[in-house]
């Protein structure tokens, strides 16, 4: 399986990368810029896409545990993304919540709180 092989070999590593990546893609110089750069390339949606695939790709390995390791900062970033300085788009909002009930079958018993958390709640509001 190539996601065992993936999963043992570099999900730490991808994983961080793609958390710091997030982290960046929150720091806003200015809306004009932002409105620039969201023309071209927009990292907030390809990190969602990538946070989704890496879920996919650990979801049938045994190695789950980096990925539970960084949920809270991958939730922090998605709500993030829900504030109002985003304004995100419903195609957004949409793969959010998919990445949520992704995350969620594949290591929902161990991160309980997080799904029980207000934020997933206002991403399935939103989502109606």
């Amino acid at each position: 399986n190539s996601g065992d092989a993936f999963a043992t070999n570099y999900i730490n590593d991808v994983l961080k990368i793609v958390d710091s990546a997030a982290k960046q893609s929150l720091q806003i110089v200015s809306p004009e810029e932002d409105e620039e750069l969201a023309s071209i390339f927009n990292p907030e949606e390809t990190i969602v896409d990538c946070y989704t695939s890496l879920v996919h790709g650990v979801s049938k390995t045994p190695h789950k545990q980096p990925l539970v390791l960084y949920a809270p900062s991958i939730f922090n970033f998605l709500q993030a993304l829900l504030g109002k300085a985003y304004n995100p788009s419903k195609v957004l909002i949409r793969n959010i919540c998919g990445l949520i009930g992704d995350i969620a079958e594949c290591i929902g018993s161990q991160i309980k709180d997080l799904l029980r958390s207000h934020f997933v709640e206002q991403v399935v509001i939103a989502m109606q």
